[in-house]
């Protein structure tokens, strides 16, 4: 995504679209540390 369209996209959700993002990056981090402790072990 562009950053105009990611920019209005959050305009349209009043902010909520910011706080799904965080989320998703989040659980996304989440789950490729546990991918990779499965690896280690």
């Amino acid at each position: 995504m562009t950053p105009f369209l990611l920019q209005r996209i959050f305009e349209l959700s009043g902010g909520q679209s910011l706080k799904a993002n965080i989320a998703l990056v989040e659980n996304n981090a989440w789950l490729a540390a546990e991918i990779a402790a499965a690896f280690h072990t």
